[in-house]
């Protein structure tokens, strides 16, 4: 039994040490072909696009919101033409 766990234990650090691995060739690849300058326009322009995305989500939340007030608010309102409020439910009433 402690066998099987050495061996996985064993697998899970290569697994490890591939991606640490991986993740530096990668790293390094991308610093010496990328500029100081070209790494902070590409940093910017994902800051900004998140930026639009989070403050769009946040955006459509709020005016969901606000619409549910305003119907919940339009709604409490008493009628101020109940005359004609009564006029128009016996049109439809006739029409259907």
């Amino acid at each position: 039994m402690s066998n099987a766990v050495n061996n996985f234990s064993e697998l899970s650090a290569q697994k490890s040490f591939t991606l640490a691995s991986y993740l530096s060739s990668l790293i390094s690849t991308i610093g010496g072909a990328l500029t100081l300058n070209d790494i902070a326009i590409l940093m910017g322009i994902f800051l900004a696009m998140l930026t639009f995305a989070i403050n769009w989500f946040y955006q459509a939340r709020r005016d969901h919101r606000e619409k549910i007030l305003l119907q919940a608010q339009l709604g409490a309102l008493p009628s101020k033409n109940t005359t004609i409020d009564k006029n128009m439910t016996k049109q439809k009433e006739n029409a259907a």
